[in-house]
């Protein structure tokens, strides 16, 4: 197996890709962690997370031919209200719901990408408040992912 196609960076540069394309030019995806949303109300970013290349996955004797699984972590964060971009706070719930639907779709639709990987297994969401990003309170839900490749 390249080494290309165990790289953290490539497998969610990839998985941005497919969730950017889901959605409309309303939203912002970023291919990488940030809080940084230059103003922007709907705003998703895909962060590498924990990375494990067993040895002794199929038939594999050494690190470079065996199985890989990563985690990614799919965040999705929204403004919660703006008064000045009459953008409320239940604009922003039904923003968070509808982005949460669309982004289980994309994660439904590439649950194998096989240049990539094998096996998409999304976790349970957990949804909160943060009260200050960039002086605004946005609403924001973690969605961890586990992509698997098969030696």
């Amino acid at each position: 197996m390249p080494s290309d196609s165990i790289n953290r960076q490539a497998w969610r540069e990839q998985l941005a890709s497919l969730i950017d394309a889901a959605f409309d030019a309303d939203w912002d995806v970023y291919e990488y962690g940030t809080v940084n949303f230059n103003g922007k109300a709907r705003n998703i970013t895909i962060a590498s997370g924990d990375a494990d290349y067993p040895e002794l996955g199929a038939d594999s004797n050494e690190v470079s031919t065996g199985d890989a699984e990563i985690d990614l972590y799919i965040a999705v964060y929204i403004l919660y209200a703006d008064d000045d971009l009459s953008w409320t706070a239940k604009n922003s719930q039904d923003a968070l719901d509808l982005g949460r639907k669309k982004i289980a779709d994309v994660l439904r639709s590439n649950y194998k990408v096989s240049s990539y990987w094998d096996k998409l297994i999304p976790s349970r969401s957990r949804v909160d408040v943060m009260p200050d990003i960039a002086g605004k309170p946005y609403r924001f839900e973690l969605i961890p992912v586990r992509l698997t490749k098969y030696a």
